[in-house]
């Protein structure tokens, strides 16, 4: 699963990070997601976004400048989300692509 790490939130929920995707000819660069719409915490701890699209993605250390303690409100806030809100995995054919912000 990809990871995006020095991630902050964008708006209300959407995430801007460095994209740590190995096979992606986009790894190593800043992305922004759709809106998330549900986070869950994996047993190991790991933070898992869903985004709007149907990605999903692992959170790895937020950005300094915004905080391991707002990173934490917005992941709790997500994980609140009811799971009658949770889209459904969408066909590969159907997901939009990352944006890809110059810098």
């Amino acid at each position: 699963m990809p990871t995006i790490d020095r991630w902050l939130v964008a708006g209300h929920d959407r995430i801007v990070g460095v994209l740590r995707d190995g096979t992606s000819p986009r790894h190593g660069k800043k992305i922004i997601t759709s809106p998330v719409v549900r986070m869950r915490i994996r047993d190991d701890g790991a933070r898992v976004a869903q985004t709007q699209s149907g990605s999903r993605y692992v959170l790895a250390a937020p950005a300094a400048g915004f905080g391991a303690e707002r990173a934490e409100q917005f992941v709790r806030f997500k994980c609140s989300v009811p799971s009658s809100q949770e889209l459904p995995p969408l066909s590969p054919d159907l997901q939009t692509g990352l944006l890809k912000l110059q810098g």
